[in-house]
């Protein structure tokens, strides 16, 4: 997939829809799936720019994923940037 495709909320949003299911599917991805997610939610990427808004994921992005998909790419992007997610409304509680 060629990032510059990757620039509207929807497509984020089924990008990382698919990269969180695999790894809902297998844990032992979790590795691989954090590299996949990184060129979009790295702290110097420009994907989560999108897709999150004063603090919070916007409503179209937490729609398509929904909450058991929220809450796992929220372990993810734990593991990606802790002290930057840290700071994020996730919409899914702890």
């Amino acid at each position: 997939m060629n990032i510059t495709d990757l620039n509207t909320v929807e497509k984020i949003a089924q990008y990382t829809k698919g990269r969180v299911q695999t790894y809902r599917q297998y844990q032992s991805k979790k590795l691989e799936i954090i590299e996949d997610l990184k060129f979009l939610f790295a702290s110097e990427a420009e994907g989560w720019k999108v897709v999150i808004d004063m603090g919070k994921f916007r409503n179209g992005f937490t729609r398509v994923l929904g909450i058991n998909r929220m809450k796992a790419l929220k372990k993810l992007l734990y593991e990606l940037d802790n002290k930057m997610y840290q700071e994020i409304d996730f919409g899914v509680g702890n």
